[in-house]
């Protein structure tokens, strides 16, 4: 997948989630190719929450 250029697993014990820093054009196809291949393996359809970072914190 070309399009991923970044990805992390948080909290496995606990069902865990990943990180995904993707190319902004190819989300859709990311989230349709996961979403298959999770379900098929797990029964379960995944959730996907968007995000955008930012700057973060700073001195007011």
């Amino acid at each position: 997948m070309d399009f991923v250029l970044g990805s992390r697993m948080m909290g496995g014990g606990f069902g865990g989630c990943t990180i995904n820093l993707l190319k902004t054009n190819s989300i859709e196809k990311f989230q349709n190719y996961l979403e298959k291949a999770y379900f098929n393996k797990f029964g379960i359809h995944p959730e996907f929450i968007h995000v955008t970072p930012s700057e973060g914190a700073g001195i007011l």
